[in-house]
């Protein structure tokens, strides 16, 4: 079937859509980080956990803080964010503030952009904000935007949601509101003007989203939020990545249950991988819209490209990894491919480390574990430790090679970087082997020094010790 490029109105293109038969649906995945397909229409699932407490906390009168949610690259915060007006459609209006689409270094066009998705916002929950057209636009200092946003704007606002409703305001990528603080595009009060916007108005909340890889850096937040109340977004569960690939399909193909189980396998509940099993399965439909009904042969075969789909995000979260944590992820990679079914802890991992030319103890084996679990490449189960997803071990086997492994780790004096030092095993010589070789040599040399004398000149000695494999 032909493919081309639809350019959308907005300059936006379609991920490669086929060409469909009249009146098939638009494909509803969100594909991949290029695929310019709003986020407020692709499918969402689960969440229930986070959206439960994000509720405890918006409706506890005596927590006027932000609420932030803590996430790795492409775990899903701003498709959380943008289903927020969903979830909450009975008690908030909520505006999304995008930072990675914030102004570059104008406090007031930042202002102005607040403003305007407010206005979105409230005009979608069905409120008319005519009047928000009288209000006078703010002066040309950061200091005059910020008064006119308390003193002019946000009371027009409320004037109009009457109490009917509460705003929420959901700021997308809030570490990089920190860096434009930092490098001084934006003043240093604006977390204290955002914390002082909530105790001033009692029916403002705000949510924030910050990428986990700058965790460090919540305490900097305050006033804004306190770091210790911070949620942490993690992967979908079976029954989540489930409901994701047959629930928004359900009446034109079907999936069956061993073929969701399979795309978890694959992903681990990862959104991306999971939104894009789904993104290939519709085009597959959409191509044959005689095919009702996919298995696990069908995700088998989507495997590759959901793979080239993912592997850029498994590259950017291997080098947030740290070094330990790399090479535990290495050994345990090539441990788990030669024996699946093995049962492995730190202590399998020490004994095929303490072969290579590294070092590293259970102690710091079990540092590194805690922090890979942490950041969702292991998981703990009854049968050992595992790689969480099937495509991040595929990516592991690739690409965590011996000559990727971090040079601190290695010993001096170990091979170069283009031997595998780091996987490989090599022979050890047992303690009892040269203990024994050890004995024979002092016995020769006690010998020697023995007979040398009477002899007038050294013997000629001829040391054999045999060495078997590892005991």
């Amino acid at each position: 079937m032909e493919y081309f490029k639809i350019i959308m109105d907005d300059g936006h293109r379609c991920y490669n859509d086929p060409i469909m038969i009249e009146n098939t649906p638009r494909n509803p995945y969100h594909a991949d980080i290029d695929d310019h397909t709003p986020l407020s229409s692709a499918p969402f699932a689960g969440r229930q956990a986070i959206f439960g407490r994000i509720y405890r906390h918006v409706t506890d009168p005596t927590k006027r803080t932000a609420i932030t949610v803590i996430g790795q690259r492409r775990i899903g915060k701003t498709a959380l964010l943008t289903a927020f007006p969903t979830v909450f459609r009975e008690t908030h209006v909520g505006a999304i503030i995008s930072m990675l689409q914030a102004p570059d270094d104008v406090t007031v066009d930042w202002v102005l952009s607040i403003a305007e998705s407010i206005a979105v916002a409230t005009a979608k929950r069905g409120f008319t904000i005519r009047r928000l057209d009288d209000v006078p636009p703010p002066g040309e200092s950061p200091d005059e935007a910020f008064a006119w946003l308390v003193e002019v704007y946000l009371p027009a606002v409320f004037a109009i949601l009457r109490g009917m409703m509460r705003l929420a305001l959901l700021i997308d990528d809030a570490h990089l509101l920190l860096t434009s603080i930092k490098q001084t595009r934006m003043p240093q009060e604006t977390l204290s003007f955002l914390s002082g916007l909530m105790a001033q108005f009692p029916n403002l909340d705000m949510v924030l989203t910050f990428d986990a890889a700058r965790e460090s850096e919540l305490n900097a937040l305050a006033p804004l939020t306190n770091p210790d109340e911070a949620l942490r977004l993690g992967s979908l569960t079976a029954e989540e990545t489930r409901w994701l690939l047959q629930q928004p399909v359900r009446g034109l193909y079907a999936l069956t249950d061993d073929a969701a189980e399979a795309v978890y396998r694959a992903s681990g509940g990862l959104p991306a991988p999971s939104q894009a099993f789904g993104y290939f399965l519709f085009r597959k439909w959409a191509e044959q819209p005689s095919l009702n009904q996919f298995d696990v042969e069908d995700i088998r075969s989507l495997m590759q490209p959901v793979m080239a789909l993912s592997a850029p995000d498994f590259q950017a979260s291997w080098h947030r990894l740290l070094p330990n944590e790399k090479l535990t992820l290495a050994a345990l990679s090539n441990i788990l491919y030669r024996n699946p079914l093995r049962r492995v802890d730190a202590a399998v991992i020490e004994s095929w480390i303490v072969e290579t030319d590294v070092q590293l103890d259970a102690t710091a084996i079990n540092v590194a574990l805690r922090g890979l679990e942490y950041r969702e490449w292991v998981e703990p189960t009854p049968e050992g430790v595992r790689i969480k997803a099937g495509l991040m071990h595929t990516w592991l086997l690739d690409n965590a090679t011996p000559d990727k492994l971090p040079r601190p780790m290695r010993r001096r004096g170990a091979r170069s970087e283009t031997e595998e030092i780091g996987l490989n095993r090599r022979v050890r010589v047992p303690r009892w082997a040269l203990i024994l070789g050890g004995a024979v040599i002092l016995a020769a040399l006690i010998a020697f020094l023995t007979l040398g004398g009477q002899a007038g000149a050294p013997p000629e000695i001829q040391v054999t010790v045999t060495l078997s494999g590892e005991s």
